[in-house]
């Protein structure tokens, strides 16, 4: 994912969603604590600009890597770039946050996603706002 400052939000989500078709993510304008849910009146639109969002100016290419834990995808996000986000896994038709299992990897995440939507890509949906 390519971090600058003129770059919405929803674009990196999609950037996301493309390496793991299972999983998404939303951004915040607070952190959350490790293990903590996050609070569905901080979530930022995903029309927002990357620097309207944040104090961090950091710029940079931020590797999607399905081996990294969860909680240390959304903790190095925050560290480097300011970005508070909270990932979801797709359960049936569901989005559930992973804050139960920050420990799990990317890869597992998706994998329990995929097993527990039993759905082709195709059919996954496209959009999680509405039904947060």
């Amino acid at each position: 994912m390519n971090i600058k400052d003129d770059i919405r939000l929803g674009l990196l989500i999609t950037e996301f969603r493309m390496r793991f078709p299972f999983l998404t993510i939303a951004f915040f304008d607070k952190p959350h604590k490790e293990g903590m849910s996050s609070h569905s009146a901080n979530r930022l639109s995903p029309e927002q600009l990357i620097g309207e969002v944040r104090q961090v100016r950091a710029t940079g290419f931020f590797q999607l890597d399905e081996q990294q834990k969860t909680g240390d995808f959304e903790r190095m996000l925050s560290d480097i770039y300011g970005l508070h986000v909270q990932i979801y896994r797709l359960s049936g038709e569901r989005w559930v946050e992973t804050w139960g299992t920050d420990n799990w990897t990317l890869g597992k995440q998706n994998h329990r996603g995929k097993l527990a939507t039993n759905a082709k890509t195709e059919q996954i949906p496209n959009s999680f706002q509405s039904k947060l």
